[in-house]
């Protein structure tokens, strides 16, 4: 994986952005993390929590990237470690299939 804290945050802000643009959010380009994250929950609780579970779930799986590579196992995982990052591949896609899916609804 070749991805840093500082690109998750930034990919974090654009999932808040997307979700935002989506909501009809004014100025959404212009505004911080949490500030979209305070007007997608007042828009839509419902989309908020889909927003969270999903980050949750990225989260999960990026620290199973970092334990991963602190072991020194990239690339020849034991079983318990490939089967912590399937998992967290799951959850990862589908709450984040989840958060599209309630998109499309609007």
């Amino acid at each position: 994986m070749y991805m840093s804290r500082e690109d998750l945050h930034v990919f974090y802000h654009q999932v808040h952005q997307n979700v935002a643009k989506k909501l009809d959010v004014e100025d959404y380009e212009w505004k911080s993390t949490g500030e979209l994250a305070h007007e997608i929950q007042n828009k839509s609780p419902q989309i908020a929590s889909k927003v969270k579970e999903f980050i949750n779930a990225y989260e999960a799986w990026f620290k199973v990237h970092e334990s991963i590579e602190a072991s020194g196992s990239v690339g020849n995982l034991s079983p318990e470690e490939n089967d912590a990052l399937m998992n967290a591949i799951r959850d990862r896609d589908s709450t984040r299939k989840a958060l599209i899916d309630e998109l499309a609804k609007l």
